[in-house]
């Protein structure tokens, strides 16, 4: 065989194998911060890994960027679904990742569908509701006080 043909075949293997390695990187696994112990929500955010691929502020290690920031989506996710406040629509979301993807955004997100029980997604989806990040003038007016 020629060497040339072995090219496209090379660049195939090292492309998967940066993808893979990179990825690995990216998506290792995070524990929790000592501070939010406390807090089930935030533990299964962390538990399930959603800190590799979502941005949350005010949580260390949230600064994936793969999936959308969740900075202020209990907002978000009302204006989607007023009529529940936003529940359904989040509920949606990590159940049925694929039924709406936001525009600029691809569907890499796994469906949580059995890998959560109905306590647990009941927890998460109530935190993310709450999820509201500070505007400069609100930071300004808590320190002032």
């Amino acid at each position: 065989m020629k060497p040339e043909r072995l090219l496209p075949l090379i660049l195939v293997i090292v492309g998967a194998a940066v993808f893979y390695f990179g990825y690995q990187k990216k998506t290792a696994p995070v524990t929790l911060p000592e501070e939010f112990a406390g807090n089930e929500a935030v533990g299964l955010f962390y538990q399930h890994q959603c800190v590799t691929c979502h941005w949350v502020s005010s949580l260390p290690d949230a600064r994936g960027k793969l999936g959308p920031g969740l900075d202020n989506v209990g907002i978000r996710a009302k204006e989607y679904d007023p009529e529940h406040n936003g529940e359904e629509y989040l509920r949606e979301s990590i159940l049925n990742p694929s039924k709406v993807v936001r525009e600029g955004f691809i569907n890499a997100m796994p469906s949580f569908q059995g890998k959560l029980n109905e306590e647990e997604l009941e927890k998460l989806v109530s935190w993310l509701t709450t999820l509201r990040k500070e505007s400069e003038s609100e930071k300004d007016k808590t320190t002032d006080q």
